[in-house]
């Protein structure tokens, strides 16, 4: 196992020991990728892309082992979004189809942590809400929030 990901379960498991929620340690999970360089299908904090980051951070959080699109996510996996502190969030953006092309999982209040080629340098970014917006605006955004039990 690579370091990256060593590191992140130590995240997981120091945040449960406290009996942080959940979604605090997704939220931190997701943070993890901020720098990290995007490569197409990549799942760790080493090299990853969008559907990556929000997979390995769930994977972390629930000690399973899923590798999923950004479409699938938001057809099989997330809801209707929860205005909670509680809830796994993320944003979906949508082609013209209803196809979700990309995903960012939420780090908190109105911040994603965005990997995708199309941030400066390659590289996982944590963006507000606007700015994502600003950067894919031909892309319907949806927010979600994970599907109580549906990752385990």
């Amino acid at each position: 196992m690579n370091d990256s990901l060593t590191h992140m379960k130590t995240i997981r498991d120091m945040m449960r020991r406290a009996a942080a929620p959940d979604a605090d340690i997704y939220r931190d999970l997701l943070a993890c990728f901020n720098g990290t360089p995007y490569v197409w299908g990549g799942s760790s904090p080493s090299g990853c892309d969008c559907s990556g980051s929000v997979c390995t951070a769930l994977n972390i959080l629930y000690g399973t082992d899923k590798d999923e699109t950004a479409d699938t996510l938001h057809k099989l996996y997330f809801t209707e979004m929860k205005d909670n502190d509680d809830a796994l969030c993320a944003v979906f953006f949508l082609n013209r189809a209803g196809r979700a092309v990309h995903v960012s999982g939420r780090t908190g209040d109105d911040f994603y942590m965005n990997v995708s080629s199309a941030e400066p340098g390659q590289k996982g970014t944590i963006r507000s809400y606007e700015e994502l917006r600003t950067m894919y605006p031909s892309f319907r955004m949806v927010q979600q929030s994970l599907r109580t039990g549906a990752w385990r």
